[in-house]
């Protein structure tokens, strides 16, 4: 027959009553918590107390009914599964998010260069005015006015080229400066992750499951996920022969570094300056890379360097030539902004420790270790789109479809090159045609050779191969100016020039950028004006000299270049891109393509934002469904806790009466 002590039954009613009160806090708990932000339903988990004996002492005539029941444990109600999903789901939010939000910035600066009065935008409008005062000049050839006029369109020109440039070069230091906030608030997260399971360790130590400290813990490794792709692990610490501890590690996804592990955790820097620089393999000639002991760094210009070397005091390279360059930040942006992870320290800075010894190495990141928002802002900030070399294609086959500000910046600057090379290539005639010459030398009134010496944009001489270029006509000429050449009397009436500048106070055609261009000084002086025509004056049997002051052949010539396809080289822009003819058309095309570059990334990102966010938050709906406090449920649990405890109750008092029947009622 069942037995039960008669003590065992008050033991029975009072555990239920104990456990219908404890569960009746955890659902006071969880209603009080319904509004938390990042809190996890808890729920009480209770089991029956077993009092069986010893088996050779068990009797068939007995049956052993229990002590009644225990509350283990206080547990939460979280799936893993959704929550490996929901955080795989946040990192690639995370870097679309941040890809939109840059794009925005540069469509700002890109729709205001679209604004203007009946045309596609104000640099098309401002091309228009100079097409309409040249068509005028053609009209008035020689007219004074009328140059000026077209020079001051021109200078405008200039302007809103350099505030664009000024702009999207703003972009970019805000970039920059969102990198390095998002890389501190990552480490600040870090931080916070691994004193959270410092505490939650001790808490454990002490039998506390602090569920509220591991809520608060998930919030932060939530909000780390946007920002990096990670896996969450879950372990046993054993600590001694008798007790363990439950152990938390983040890794980065798809790789073996830890951002955190237990009490450990890491940091994520910048590389050092000279360890980013030092990290790129020195390309030879034919962009053929040399052994890995060659390094070299990437100029302005785009080129590179070979062995420079480093003063770490002044952060600044001394090249094989001589040459100093100290621009660290225009160096860290060519060199893809490379981040690494510290190894793992405890809140002492003690490193962890490996079979015995301290492991100190820092783990260096590549070019695509990175998913989330911190790689959308490297890919911002460095990604050039077809103006991408083979270094660029050798790191990432992609490379060449990605565009991020520095594409933008690129297209820029070959946009006011071609209209300056148009200008200035129309307007600058061959010195051996125009200037008196001796046999193969330059000479001047007397009719002494001029010895040349021109000097190029890098400061080293041009040759006599060098002159006979196109590009170095501009420099030549005005060498000659300079230093006593004669025109020919032909062409005494000359005064061509350069009408673009890449400084305000040269006639210098070379290195023109959309940043730095400007109308020549020639030009805003006067010494250099738009040539009518390149055709030189007609000696007459009368002896005097006939020059065709009425010809505009030379002005119809620029107004026909301007309307016309023009062809694009990335070459011409970036040193180092991969040559390649990546557009052809108009002026007008060509701004218009550049904005639908921008227009076609800012679609796709969108739409690949929209899904990701969709998916991001049907995923945290599933996870409110199992981990989030139901008031209905809580309310159906509270019920059912106050129906137990008045039973327990109810029980107790029934033992009570039993049992003062049984002493106090036998006879």
């Amino acid at each position: 027959m069942p037995v039960i002590g008669t003590f065992g039954s008050f033991t029975a009613a009072r555990l239920g009553i104990y456990n219908s009160q404890a569960a009746m806090n955890v659902t006071g708990n969880n209603v009080a918590n319904i509004n938390t932000p990042g809190y996890t339903r808890q729920r009480p988990e209770i089991r029956s107390l077993y009092g069986g004996g010893v088996d050779k002492f068990y009797s068939n005539l007995s049956l052993n009914i229990g002590y009644g029941a225990l509350i283990e444990n206080v547990t939460q109600a979280r799936d893993p599964y959704l929550d490996i999903r929901f955080r795989n789901e946040q990192s690639h939010l995370g870097e679309t998010e941040a890809l939109l939000k840059g794009y925005k910035e540069i469509a700002s600066v890109l729709d205001e260069v679209g604004k203007g009065d009946d045309e596609f935008g104000m640099i098309e409008h401002q091309l228009n005015e100079i097409i309409a005062l040249l068509q005028n000049l053609s009209l008035e050839s020689g007219s004074q006015d009328a140059d000026t006029v077209l020079r001051a369109s021109a200078s405008s020109l200039a302007t809103l080229m350099n505030s664009y440039a000024n702009k999207l070069d703003q972009v970019m230091t805000d970039t920059q400066d969102e990198l390095k906030s998002e890389v501190d608030s990552v480490n600040t997260t870090l931080v916070k992750i691994r004193e959270l399971n410092d505490t939650i360790r001790k808490a454990s130590l002490c039998g506390d499951n602090a569920l509220e400290l591991r809520d608060e813990r998930n919030v932060l490794i939530d909000e780390l996920s946007k920002k990096m792709a990670i896996d969450v692990t879950y372990s046993e610490e054993r600590i001694d022969q008798y007790s363990s501890v439950e152990k938390l590690t983040i890794t980065m996804k798809g790789t073996n570094i830890k951002l955190v592990d237990g009490i450990y955790g890491a940091k994520v820097t910048m590389l050092p300056f000279k360890e980013n620089i030092e990290s790129m393999p020195y390309m030879g000639p034919n962009n053929v890379a040399t052994s890995d002991a060659d390094k070299a760094i990437r100029l302005q210009d785009g080129t590179l360097a070979k062995n420079p070397a480093y003063d770490p005091d002044a952060k600044r390279f001394t090249l094989s030539d001589g040459t100093q360059t100290d621009d660290e930040m225009e160096a860290w942006a060519d060199n893809r902004y490379l981040l690494q992870v510290e190894a793992l320290r405890d809140a002492k800075g003690r490193y962890q420790r490996k079979e015995g010894k301290e492991v100190t190495e820092s783990s260096p990141l590549g070019d695509n270790d990175l998913v989330g928002g911190l790689q959308a802002l490297r890919e911002l900030l460095t990604e050039e789109g077809e103006f991408a070399s083979i270094d660029d294609l050798n790191v990432d086959p992609a490379a060449a479809t990605k565009r991020g500000i520095p594409y933008y910046q690129r297209s820029m600057d070959a946009l006011a090159q071609k209209l300056a090379e148009v200008f200035n290539r129309a307007n600058t005639m061959d010195p051996s045609i125009v200037f008196e010459m001796d046999g193969g030398d330059f000479v001047d009134k007397d009719g002494n050779p001029i010895v040349v010496n021109v000097t190029g944009a890098d400061g080293n001489p041009l040759t006599a191969d060098d002159l006979k270029k196109e590009e170095n006509f501009a420099l030549l000429q005005d060498f000659l100016i300079n230093n006593g050449g004669v025109l020919k009397k032909e062409y005494a009436n000359y005064n061509g020039g350069p009408l673009f500048s890449s400084r305000g106070d040269q006639n210098n055609p070379n290195g023109i950028t959309a940043s730095n261009i400007t109308i020549s000084k020639g030009w805003q002086e006067g010494s250099i004006r738009v040539l009518n025509t390149t055709k030189g004056g007609e000696l007459r049997q009368d002896g005097n000299w006939y020059y065709p002051t009425t010809a505009t052949d030379n002005i119809d010539h620029i107004i026909t270049e301007l309307k016309k396809d023009q062809s694009y080289v990335t070459k011409d822009v970036v040193g180092d891109a991969v040559e390649s003819t990546y557009f052809k058309g108009s002026f007008r095309e060509f701004f218009t393509q550049m904005s639908h570059a921008l227009a076609a990334d800012m679609k796709e990102t969108q739409v690949i934002y929209e899904n990701h966010n969709i998916t991001s938050l049907d995923l945290d709906d599933s996870r409110a469904s199992v981990s989030s406090v139901d008031l209905n449920e809580e309310a159906t649990n509270m019920m059912q806790f106050q129906r137990s405890y008045q039973a327990a109750c109810q029980l107790l008092t029934t033992l009570d009466s039993m049992l003062d029947k049984l002493i106090n009622g036998t006879i």
